[in-house]
């Protein structure tokens, strides 16, 4: 009690003014969002795509999605998110107000997602400002590329990642990141036993990383149950001879 009471006097006002408190409810409905009541809106190409494998350094996969409304009813887009920045969707707004149906192009750039992917898309009508009125799920694997290493913008430490996110998915499993050893002594890479969230392992293939070696950086979601237990979970690597905070990484967990 009295080092909650030192933190409240001793933190700022103005710190506290920008504190947001997130509602458990908000929380849900950000992770699994839920449609709006009364939606109709349909895709012709259906609820889920397949973007099937794609090349990590390939161009980017692009779609065009069909919607059409229920029953003939009138709609009008109002907005469109993403559950990823590497997913774009677009949309004629001066054809979208008030029709029945329409056209949305989907976009995903693969660089520095390797692994399995799975993303949603989802689109908000004047039906309702809060929930969306259709999801589009896209899903499919992305392979490394083809040089194995021609850029690595991310550092922990000696060890350089292709990318700084990892998305695992929910159900457990294991996902790879392209690494390089940029240090000048040889690299043995884990998780940091004390700090990861229970549940989360990591190695690298091969297991011992030579100075300008590439090789990969796996994460495997061992233990559901325990891991999901923390939100977020987060994982902090072993042998990269860099503080805690320089090595940690960021987990998604994806469904």
């Amino acid at each position: 009690m009295v080092l909650w009471w030192s933190f409240m006097v001793a933190t700022p006002a103005s710190m506290w003014a920008q504190i947001r408190i997130v509602s458990p409810e908000a929380l849900q409905e950000a992770a699994h969002p839920t449609l709006a009541k009364g939606a109709t809106m349909t895709f012709a190409e259906g609820s889920t795509i397949s973007l099937g494998t794609i090349a990590e350094d390939g161009p980017e996969w692009r779609s065009s999605l069909r919607w059409s409304n229920g029953n003939g009813g009138k709609t009008t887009i109002t907005r469109i998110t993403t559950s990823c920045s590497c997913v774009t969707a677009e949309w004629d707004r001066r054809k979208s107000v008030d029709v029945a149906s329409g056209t949305i192009e989907v976009k995903f750039n693969p660089r520095g997602h390797i692994g399995p992917v799975s993303y949603k898309v989802m689109v908000y009508t004047t039906l309702s400002a809060k929930h969306p009125t259709s999801i589009v799920e896209i899903g499919g694997r992305v392979e490394p590329a083809a040089d194995g290493g021609s850029l690595y913008p991310y550092t922990r430490g000696a060890l350089a990642m292709r990318q700084q996110r990892v998305e695992v998915p929910s159900q457990g499993g294991k996902v790879r990141v392209a690494v390089k050893n940029v240090g000048s002594v040889p690299l043995t890479v884990t998780h940091d036993k004390e700090l990861t969230t229970r549940g989360i392992v990591a190695y690298t293939t091969p297991t011992v990383l030579r100075e300008g070696e590439e090789g990969f950086l796996w994460v495997e979601l061992r233990d559901t149950t325990k891991a999901l237990q923390q939100n977020p979970p987060v994982l902090y690597l072993d042998g990269v001879n860099t503080p805690p905070r320089r090595r940690k990484i960021e987990l998604i967990i994806t469904d």
